[in-house]
């Protein structure tokens, strides 16, 4: 006997619904996290030397933060499957609404970025020092997969104060510590791409893979009572 299956029209209407919903925020997010980043973008685009132009880079690191958080507000509207998605309006939401707090995590991020930069390229000139890489390395993944985390964590818990939300998010970033190195090693392959390919990288790669990134750092939160599903 040959049992013949067939898919129902409304069930691939659903499905063709869902792809483009995730085209249509992917594309728009790219589109806003460009324009919310235009300063640095335009340093990315014109500057040669970036380490030379480190304290501009690091001015115009301010909006990352806020504008991540707009993309994860965006990836939390789509995940929440609204019948029709509105990525922009969730994007610019929450970007004004978390500016302040996130721009200081831009900041304080930033700052021990450029701190653990400065030492490891002392370090490496200087053998005597040069122990102490593995734990500047270490250092950087903890401040970016902290970063990641508490901009997600934001998203779920509008109004919770920055303290709590760091104090929570570095235990959730040590406790699932895998799911930390993916987080950043993503980051790096984005901005290896967008350093290596600027215009194509930025239109075309951000919001994919910081779609991966946030959904790590949902479930990562979720698992721990403090995500979206969290009581």
């Amino acid at each position: 006997m040959v049992v013949q299956t067939t898919v129902e029209p409304a069930s691939r209407f659903e499905s063709f619904g869902a792809m483009f919903g995730y085209a249509y925020t992917f594309m728009v997010v790219n589109m806003l996290l460009i324009v919310a980043n235009a300063p640095l973008a335009f340093l990315l685009q014109t500057v040669v030397d970036l380490a030379g132009a480190w304290p501009l880079v690091l001015a115009a690191t301010l909006t990352t933060g806020p504008s991540l958080a707009g993309a994860f507000a965006a990836f939390d509207h789509l995940r929440a499957g609204g019948a029709s998605p509105r990525p922009a309006r969730a994007f610019v939401a929450e970007y004004r609404r978390m500016f302040p707090q996130a721009a200081l995590v831009s900041a304080a991020t930033g700052a021990v970025v450029l701190v653990v930069v400065v030492d490891a390229a002392a370090a490496a000139r200087e053998h005597a020092f040069a122990v102490l890489l593995p734990l500047l390395a270490l250092v950087l993944i903890g401040a970016l997969a902290l970063a990641v985390t508490v901009l997600a964590a934001a998203v779920f818990r509008p109004g919770e104060r920055l303290a709590v939300l760091v104090r929570d998010c570095l235990y959730v970033a040590v406790r699932r510590w895998y799911l930390s190195l993916a987080a950043v090693a993503l980051l790096g392959l984005l901005a290896g791409i967008i350093l290596v390919q600027p215009v194509l990288g930025m239109a075309l790669a951000p919001a994919p893979l910081l779609y991966i990134v946030w959904a790590n750092a949902s479930y990562a939160l979720t698992r721990d009572g403090l995500g979206p599903d969290a009581s």
